[in-house]
């Protein structure tokens, strides 16, 4: 049984307090409050799925990186790789959460192949760009036209976006 604290007994004109109570004693009983997943473990329609869900792990682990590349750079006092840090933490784990919130809001672009595509070129070209970047600023100048086309790669990925997004956003 799920409770709701919006909707549980506000109908039956009970006040927030004790709406709350009644949720706060559903939790001690075992029944999930606003739990995104059933007993059994199994996703719900509220969960993430599909390229939501791998856009969102991929946000994930570029904040990560980001995080700690950052800490790298204050601890060792070199900050020559801070466009990589800014990098991976706006391209990377913004734009990621970004579009896994509007696959996630917009359930049939998801499905859509073109939404997989748009994955697989976001997360290829933005990997090989933050790493073609460490790499070029780190001294090495021979990785640069990885850099180039990984560049390129991630820009047809935000215009791919534009073409999945704007006619779903403006639907009427």
């Amino acid at each position: 049984m799920y409770l709701d604290r919006r909707h549980v007994g506000r109908s039956r004109g009970m006040s927030l307090k004790q709406t709350k109570r009644k949720c706060a004693i559903g939790r001690l009983r075992g029944l999930h409050v606003n739990n995104p997943f059933p007993a059994g473990g199994e996703a719900s329609e509220n969960s993430m799925q599909g390229v939501a869900r791998n856009f969102f792990t991929l946000a994930i682990v570029y904040a990560i990186a980001g995080m700690a590349l950052g800490l790298h750079m204050s601890i060792s006092q070199d900050h020559s790789q801070t466009p990589v840090h800014a990098h991976t933490m706006v391209a990377g784990w913004l734009m990621s959460a970004v579009f896994a919130f509007f696959y996630h809001l917009f359930p049939l672009a998801r499905e859509r192949v073109l939404a997989k595509v748009h994955f697989w070129l976001t997360a290829v070209s933005g990997i090989g760009l933050l790493v073609g970047l460490f790499f070029l600023l780190g001294g090495n100048a021979a990785v640069e036209p990885v850099v180039a086309i990984s560049s390129m790669g991630f820009y047809a990925a935000m215009f791919l976006f534009v073409f999945i997004a704007l006619p779903v956003v403006w639907k009427s």
